[in-house]
């Protein structure tokens, strides 16, 4: 499997990524938490989806994208030279997932479940499978070597895929007990079976019993029927001639009350008539006093008229008088808005037109003295810490002799060492004359830096005062033009009230005459509101004068139907007493009629009881039979499972025992080539410790240097890898390794760095992922990753390769 292409889209801390991926030696490099892991998370989440990411699925998509963005991983891969795209987002607000793979540019699969099982099949590996082969981290590789040899097999089954066999080892077993169980309930059960049966046949029994007495029960409760509805007859007859009594009895009480509604009716009608011919003699006293309203309504109107008109002419000329004085306001401020622009603008031709210009080369100028400056302190610092360094060296040579044996290969120093003393001394003075050259540079840097910095500070004023000066201007330019519009208009509005003043011309408005008119023309309008009121009145008095003649007439007919319905009643006979006596009887019997059907009820819910359990008992019984059966079958499940448990676990020891040559064969050769033939064999023991052989002698990793242990332990992670991969029959192409620098000095940091490039062959692309910035030199193909101030990181590419 090869990488060729990924984009990502709001994944994470990352917000647009295009990259690239070459067969080559790539370093992604950034600082803890500046989202270096996440390009390799990114990949697995392409393919495999939420179940390989570090947090829930509400921490993946961005936190910085908008609610409508949505988060999209793009990866480009190749299978033996056949092209494949896969593309998974988060889409929209509710963030839903959508993914679709792509073989050849045409469409294979679409949704989360059937991509995930076409990705499976299509490499041989779950995710976790994919992790294993492609991703080696640093703590994978101390566990390798430091763990328990109990707690290193654990950690190995699990990298192995073995721990999934122990799985089903446990799940078989967990079958058997869970037959076990099972079987021992059913023989528990079983033992049920004969007093079951003696249950049964006492329920048959009583069965017979209560349908014996169910039927003598209907009989008594079918006679009891019959009297009750001999007196149901009777009691229904005499409720008939007790219903026609109360009937006539209600018409005749409610012919009574319309007879009281119709005599308190002509009561009112008579009064009212009384009245309307009272209001008919005042109507005509009214009529001659109002003759004279016409004629005052008239003249109150005109003294009206007068009275808007001096009023209107008082109004104009207090406008004219608060227009004079606003006029003379304006007036004034134009003056003083004038002269504040003759001031800016002979302000503001001053200053240089260019200064913004000026300032950002100063500012470009103070940036670059700055930088120069920051350099020579960090040459300074980095030659000082070589010097010490390099005097430790020295101190160590000097108390050694010839025979000393190096900690590192293990063999004596010899005629090497005034050699290596000499390089030592030569290495120093040369450190020496560069930190001297370097502080000799400081003084001059730092007086052009105060001097670039003060002439900044002066530009960067004038830039200031010039915006002021321009925003001022424009502020007092606009002022202007709006006093020179109201003072306008303020002109036009005084010609105009004159205009109005003058149409108005000389008149004179008598306010006792008009205080006098208004006073008589309000009595005189109530006076004319009473007659109307009078008028509308008088039409009721014909219809009221009806109205009484009827109701006189319609109470005389209704007392003669009275009499008529009262000798109806009389003529019935109803025998109040009789139908008492009647409806006792009925109540007695119907109540005897109710005992004996619930008596007759009881027996039959008795009976369904009896029937039911009866039932019950039965299936019961059959139950138990059956659970016969089943019992047989699991006693034949648990035989079975518990051979294959066996079978499981032998399988299991068989292939322990053949992975391990393999890893070794695989540790082996890869060590070989990293070590350009240095060390070629390899092997693991029953406890899968690491032992390499040196001068015909298999030695443990803590008989080697740090380096070389950790070169050892990459080699055997790897050798994993391959096995995996062998397994699923995937071609290698890639191998990602996180963080396997740790905290190694340089020489252990130098060793492992030429052990990858021997591995080039056989992984055409080599990813490291690391936090130390001194391997940027030394890849072929460098992707940094670095957080910015927009709250996203930012990924730059740079290198190349041949």
């Amino acid at each position: 499997m090869r990488l060729i292409k990924l984009d990502i889209c709001n994944f994470r801390v990352l917000r647009n990524v295009h990259l690239e991926f070459p067969d080559a030696l790539i370093g992604i490099i950034g600082q803890n938490g500046s989202g270096k892991s996440s390009i390799v998370e990114a990949i697995a989440w392409a393919l495999y989806g939420n179940q390989v990411a570090r947090s829930g699925k509400d921490e993946i998509k961005s936190s910085f994208a908008g609610g409508a963005e949505n988060c999209e991983v793009s990866l480009e891969f190749e299978i033996n030279r056949q092209p494949y795209r896969v593309v998974r987002r988060l889409s929209g607000r509710r963030e839903r997932p959508e993914v679709e793979l792509y073989r050849g540019g045409v469409s294979a699969s679409v949704g989360s479940t059937e991509t995930r099982a076409y990705v499976e099949q299509l490499l041989g590996l779950d995710w976790r499978g994919f992790l294993t082969s492609f991703l080696a981290r640093q703590q994978e590789l101390n566990a390798l070597s430091d763990l328990m040899p109990s707690k290193r097999r654990e950690h190995l089954a699990g990298m192995l895929g073995i721990e999934r066999l122990d799985r089903a080892i446990q799940r078989i077993r967990e079958d058997v007990r869970v037959s076990s169980e099972k079987g021992e309930y059913i023989e528990q059960q079983l033992a049920q079976k004969e007093p079951l049966e003696v249950d049964i046949t006492r329920l048959r029994e009583h069965i017979d019993l209560l349908e014996r007495q169910q039927d003598m029960q209907s009989g008594a409760c079918n006679r009891t029927k019959l009297r009750l509805d001999e007196l149901t007859a009777a009691y229904r007859e005499h409720e008939a001639g007790k219903s026609a009594c109360s009937q006539l009895s209600a018409r005749i009480e409610a012919q009574q009350t319309t007879a009281d509604n119709l005599r308190e009716q002509i009561g009112n009608s008579s009064a009212e008539v009384a009245d309307l011919e009272n209001a008919q003699r005042e109507l005509n006293d009214l009529e001659r006093e109002l003759q004279e309203f016409e004629s005052f309504k008239n003249q109150f109107e005109k003294l009206m008229e007068i009275k808007s008109r001096a009023a209107h002419r008082t109004a104009i000329s207090e406008q004219i008088e608060s227009a004079k004085v606003d006029k003379e306001g304006l007036e004034q401020r134009q003056k003083v808005n004038r002269e504040l622009l003759d001031r800016s603008a002979t302000e503001l031709g001053k200053i240089p037109e260019n200064i913004e210009q000026l300032h950002k080369s100063g500012r470009e100028n103070l940036d670059a003295a700055r930088a120069e400056w920051s350099h020579l302190q960090a040459g300074i610092e980095a030659t000082e810490r070589e010097l010490a360094k390099l005097k430790d060296q020295i101190l160590s040579i000097a108390e050694i002799g010839p025979d000393t044996v190096c900690d590192r290969c293990h063999r004596p120093f010899g005629d090497d060492l005034p050699a290596i003393k000499a390089h030592l001394d030569r290495e120093h003075r040369e450190l020496m004359g560069r930190l001297q050259t370097f502080k000799e540079q400081i003084p001059a840097k730092q007086a052009n830096g105060e001097k670039l910095r003060e002439e900044v500070a002066k530009l960067e004023q004038q830039c200031k005062r010039k915006f002021e000066l321009e925003t001022q201007l424009e502020a007092t330019l606009k002022e202007e033009q709006d006093l020179t519009q109201r003072l306008d208009n303020t002109s036009k509005q005084l010609d105009k009230l004159a205009a109005q003043l003058k149409e108005l011309g000389e008149f004179e408005f008598d306010r006792a005459e008009y205080e006098r008119v208004a006073t008589r023309v309000t009595e005189l309008e109530k006076l004319n509101e009473r007659r109307n009121q009078i008028t509308g009145s008088l039409r009721r008095l014909e219809p009221a004068r009806r109205e009484l003649q009827r109701s006189e007439e319609k109470l005389s007919r209704l007392t003669m139907e009275m009499e008529k319905l009262k000798q109806e009643q009389r003529e019935i006979g109803f025998d109040e007493s009789e139908f008492k006596r009647v409806a006792s009887d009925l109540s007695a019997v119907q109540q005897h009629f109710e005992k004996e059907k619930e008596a007759v009820a009881s027996t039959v819910k008795e009976l369904e009881l009896a029937r039911r359990e009866h039932d019950l008992k039965g299936e019961q019984l059959d139950g138990l039979k059956k659970a016969a059966e089943e019992l047989e079958a699991l006693r034949t499940d648990r035989y079975h499972g518990e051979r294959l448990s066996r079978l499981f676990a032998d399988f299991r020891m068989y292939l322990i025992a053949r992975i391990r040559p393999r890893l070794s064969e695989l540790a082996s050769e890869l060590l070989s080539e990293m070590t350009a033939g240095k060390y070629g064999l390899v092997e693991l023991d029953e406890d899968y410790n690491l032992r390499i052989l040196d001068y015909s002698q298999f030695f443990g990793v803590d008989r080697f240097s740090g380096g070389e242990k950790d070169l050892a332990n990459l080699c055997l992670r790897l050798a994993i890898s391959l096995a995996l991969s062998e397994s699923a029959g995937l071609e290698r192409s890639f191998v990602i390794l996180d963080e396997v620098f740790g905290s190694q000095d340089d020489e252990r940091r130098d060793l492992i760095f030429k052990g990858l490039v021997g591995l080039k062959n056989r992984f055409p692309q080599v990813f490291l992922i690391t936090h130390v910035e001194e391997i940027r030199d030394r890849v072929e193909y460098l992707v940094e990753v670095r957080p910015s101030e927009a709250g996203w990181s930012e990924v730059r590419v740079s290198g190349s390769v041949v």
